[in-house]
């Protein structure tokens, strides 16, 4: 029997898999602003993308 926690870097939002499924959860949680630290994840997401082409195009970066 095992939990499961699902939940990015700055916990905008937290989705639990417990190991009592299907009697209790899952259960899924917000932060206050949520919204807001949504958008910075997105953002990370998507300067992580531009990054992995620009290196697949021959660019160099830290």
């Amino acid at each position: 029997m095992a939990d499961c926690l699902v939940f990015p870097p700055n916990f905008a939002w937290t989705m639990a898999f417990t190991h009592e499924d299907g009697w209790l959860g899952p259960f899924f949680a917000t932060h206050p602003n949520v919204d807001r630290l949504d958008a910075a994840n997105l953002a990370q997401i998507r300067k992580q993308r531009e990054l992995v082409e620009a290196r697949a195009k021959g660019w160099a970066g830290s």
